[in-house]
């Protein structure tokens, strides 16, 4: 019964211009869980670093290249043993080079406030074997400064720090161990409401599997390997009058990989992912490789 409600729950969520690039470019760089780096079953508060690059080619001009950088202070905190409190606040740094030009953006993005509960906290499964399962759901909150006039600087609407609205977020963690190697599953989609323009970001939904392996070289520090792959779906926009924005959209499947170094309290986890198979507005845009970084301190 238990295996059958792990593979059902990884399954549902895996299943489902002039010089201006992709609208949808960056949408879901700060969407997915929170990896490897914290341990599931403890408090933590930590801080990351996200790289999302897109390449943009129209009518065989000079490319534009357009860079989602976004550093977040992340904390969770048990308020029983099964329910728990976590809280993103993302900061993010756009930046956008063409051949003629460049443009930049900065400052306080949405921030996501969520509760989680714990299905299996941990739970045996077999010999050496245990698994760990949590549902979280939440809301994104309109904190990141938002234009609807954006595109009068030649700027896509996704260059917004913030979606100028409200919006719903469900969350699952799963994890599965055998003795020193293990599997982390991270899911999340996030419904968009619409700005006070009308404006409407379409929906997004973003995964990652990744197979790990622990390796101590002391009492007191480990080595993480882990390889696996991201996936994101990111839906088309919307205007007021519900017509479809054009060079919005897209989908992506990333090989990754990276590394985890935990000593005594203390993680520190690097990410690097390759796009394998990817289609964002239209063929328009080229994801490029992201990176991220995070270091946190669990208690």
């Amino acid at each position: 019964m238990i295996k059958r409600i792990c593979f059902l729950i990884v399954v549902g969520l895996m299943v489902n211009i002039s010089v201006r690039a992709c609208d949808a470019c960056g949408c879901g760089a700060a969407a997915g869980g929170i990896g490897i780096g914290a341990a599931y079953d403890n408090n933590f508060v930590g801080i990351g670093w996200q790289l999302a690059s897109f390449r943009s080619t129209h009518d065989n001009r000079a490319a534009t290249i357009d860079n989602f950088h976004t550093l977040q202070v992340s904390a969770r905190y048990h308020i029983t043993d099964r329910f728990k409190l976590l809280a993103f606040l993302p900061y993010s740094y756009n930046e956008r080079f063409t051949h003629v030009d460049s443009s930049f953006m900065s400052g306080l993005s949405d921030v996501r406030v969520l509760g989680s509960y714990t299905i299996f906290g941990n739970r045996e499964v077999g010999d050496n074997s245990t698994i760990f399962l949590e549902v979280g759901a939440g809301m994104k909150l309109p904190t990141g400064r938002y234009d609807a006039n954006i595109h009068d600087s030649n700027l896509p609407e996704n260059f917004n720090l913030g979606n100028g609205s409200f919006g719903y977020i469900f969350q699952p963690n799963f994890v599965w161990k055998y003795k020193k190697n293990g599997l982390v599953f991270n899911g999340n989609y996030t419904y968009n409401q619409s700005s006070e323009s009308g404006y409407h970001f379409g929906s997004q939904i973003s995964s990652q599997i990744l197979l790990f392996r622990e390796f101590s070289l002391t009492s007191s520090l480990k080595l993480i390997p882990n390889i696996g792959t991201q996936y994101e779906r990111i839906g088309v926009d919307t205007y007021n009058n519900g017509n479809s924005v054009h060079g919005t959209g897209g989908e992506g499947i990333f090989g990754a990989g990276g590394l985890t170094v935990r000593y005594k309290s203390l993680r520190a986890s690097f990410t690097y992912s390759e796009p394998l198979q990817e289609d964002y507005s239209q063929g328009e845009v080229e994801a490029q490789r992201r990176l991220s970084a995070q270091l946190t301190f669990n208690f």
